[in-house]
């Protein structure tokens, strides 16, 4: 490498960096024509690509069955726990929460049976007034919060989910944080040590669950042993013969559109089994470290400015298509490797501003070009441009 092209690449990489800067922070583009283009990719992420297409199919869970509890009674659903817990599972994952009482027959047996098995752990919410539980009678003894992050607003894409929160100077865990840990207790110790609240989901498709529906656990002729040291969740799958429900269902990266999605494509308690599988099966997603991600992109950027300012002054003929080449194919490659990192280590590496100074970097030649040229004829150092 010669000395002076180093020196144009690094100049060239920092002008990349203020420009970005400019526009981004004291030049704010706001114009209405990019509105709907705005809007329909606002809650895009890159890696909705890579779960919505190609993603393989993952083999049936023999960790976790879920139980469609429908929309049965408070006395159907605790013979439905009844039945689960002569199966002998060893957790029970109940995704309902009973705000108020009802009838006193109903509510007693579904007390009855919520008090009988003691590795349930029902669900909460979290909300502006804190911690939001199933009144007393029918609250279990152990709980987590259902949140996913962004579930507030139903057209978001739930990507993440938090292992615990602050509420009011107490810290609650996740409704998958705790289930994984009563299942395995070693996820305790390697998520303390991932030291980070915030994870993103690792998505399955929901067919890769082994789904019980809401009468099957009333046949007297159902066995019960498959629940046998298994994970159950209990919580709403649909009703039959209705693919419009929306109840409970959101945006994932799963939803066959990446952009402009039209409607929900999950149920939350399968959104809670594929973080629970992947608490268990340690594939849960961790993002890398920002300052990891930002050395990284200066360091391509660097290497890219290098190959276009060596193509600028050595072979201009080929300058064109060289750029437009770094410009298209760059950004592509980019994309693939940070998805095969994702896929095989499970660590998230953002690109996203890789992939915008690696655009730039072709056109901001020309204002380096004279800017150069200057610093040349000032004596401050030798610009390889001056042989352009």
């Amino acid at each position: 490498m010669k000395k002076p092209i180093f020196f144009d690449a690094a100049l060239l990489t920092v002008l990349v960096f203020i420009f970005i800067f400019l526009v981004s922070v004291l030049f704010p583009i706001k114009l209405k024509v990019f509105h709907p283009i705005k809007d329909a990719f606002s809650d895009f992420d890159y890696t909705d690509f890579y779960f919505s297409k190609l993603k393989k199919e993952a083999e049936v869970s023999s960790d976790i069955f879920i139980v469609n509890i429908g929309h049965l009674s408070r006395a159907e659903i605790a013979h439905q726990l009844e039945v689960v817990k002569s199966g002998n599972p060893k957790v029970i994952g109940l995704d309902a929460i009973f705000y108020e009482k009802k009838d006193q027959f109903s509510d007693s047996l579904l007390g009855k049976a919520i008090k009988s098995c003691s590795n349930l752990v029902g669900i909460s919410k979290i909300d502006s007034t804190g911690i939001v539980e199933s009144f007393p009678e029918l609250a279990s003894s152990m709980s987590g919060y259902g949140n996913f992050y962004g579930d507030e607003k139903p057209e978001k894409v739930i990507r993440y989910f938090s292992l615990y929160q602050l509420v009011s100077k107490h810290t609650p865990n996740s409704f998958g944080r705790v289930i994984a840990q009563l299942y395995d207790t070693s996820t305790n110790s390697i998520l303390r040590q991932n030291g980070r609240s915030k994870m993103k989901i690792n998505y399955r498709h929901s067919s890769s669950f082994i789904t019980i529906s809401s009468y099957d656990l009333f046949d007297p002729n159902f066995d019960a042993n498959m629940f046998q040291d298994k994970i159950v969740l209990m919580g709403y799958t649909g009703l039959p013969g209705n693919s419009t429900d929306m109840e409970d269902q959101h945006f994932t990266p799963m939803n066959s559109k990446i952009a402009g999605k039209s409607l929900p494509d999950m149920k939350g308690i399968y959104i809670h089994g594929c973080i629970i599988q992947s608490l268990i099966d340690r594939t849960y997603i961790r993002n890398a470290s920002i300052i990891w991600e930002i050395l990284l992109t200066v360091l391509l950027t660097f290497l890219t400015a290098w190959l276009i300012i060596y193509y600028y002054v050595h072979k201009p003929r080929w300058f064109h298509l060289m750029s437009k080449m770094v410009q298209l194919f760059a950004g592509v490659i980019f994309l693939f490797i940070s998805i095969w990192i994702m896929d095989v280590y499970h660590v998230k590496i953002n690109f996203t501003l890789l992939f915008v100074t690696l655009v730039l970097c072709a056109d901001l030649v020309y204002f380096y070009d004279p800017f150069a040229k200057w610093l040349h004829k000032k004596n401050w150092f030798h610009s390889e441009i001056m042989k352009h």
